[in-house]
């Protein structure tokens, strides 16, 4: 006999992974219920880190920026939940954003429902059951806020000129930064 289980799932994406500090990103988190019974009262804790900063979410169900949880009434089998969180980005340096599945109830304000493959509410770096297959029921994304990189370099064509020779100098100016560097003026 094999018991009704409720098999939630966890996705995560972010509508850029590499924004301006300044700039807003928005993360869009997909719950599917793979199992054979619903789910209820789900919960779906998505701690903002500090160098992030809430501006908006919507979608299904309810989130409250001030606990960071998503709150969904119910979710049937085969049924996918989806919400967006917007954030702006407050940090030049990466930056991790973890979700994870913190509760789901057999019934309306029910007990604990089992998960086959992971345990609901343990945000355990991705293994619950320490087993070596990752959970699905936790997602994170990691963003690198860009900027340019700008390098300039000056050259000559000869370090040993006579009088009154001419001499060209080459200046040349790199980007290593992952974003295109636009109205770049240099002065010599």
């Amino acid at each position: 006999v094999t018991p009704d289980v409720a098999d939630l799932s966890l996705s995560k994406i972010a509508d850029t992974l590499s924004p301006d500090e300044g700039a807003d990103v928005t993360f869009t988190l997909m719950l599917t219920n793979s199992g054979t019974q619903t789910a209820y009262d789900i919960q779906v804790t998505d701690d903002l880190p500090g160098t992030l900063a809430f501006v908006s979410s919507a979608g299904s169900g309810s989130y409250s920026a001030v606990t960071d949880i998503w709150d969904i009434t119910s979710l049937a089998p085969g049924a996918t939940a989806t919400r967006t969180i917007t954030a702006t980005v407050n940090s030049s340096s990466a930056i991790t954003n973890t979700a994870y599945v913190s509760r789901s109830l057999d019934a309306a304000m029910g007990s604990d429902l089992a998960d086959p493959d992971s345990v609901v509410g343990a945000n355990t770096a991705m293994d619950d059951w320490a087993d070596g297959d990752p959970d699905d029921d936790e997602a994170s994304v990691t963003i690198t806020p860009g900027a340019t990189d700008l390098s300039l370099f000056k050259s000559a064509d000869t370090t040993t000129p006579a009088y009154n020779d001419n001499v060209t100098f080459t200046l040349t100016v790199v980007n290593a930064g992952p974003k295109t560097a636009y109205n770049v003026i240099v002065e010599d």
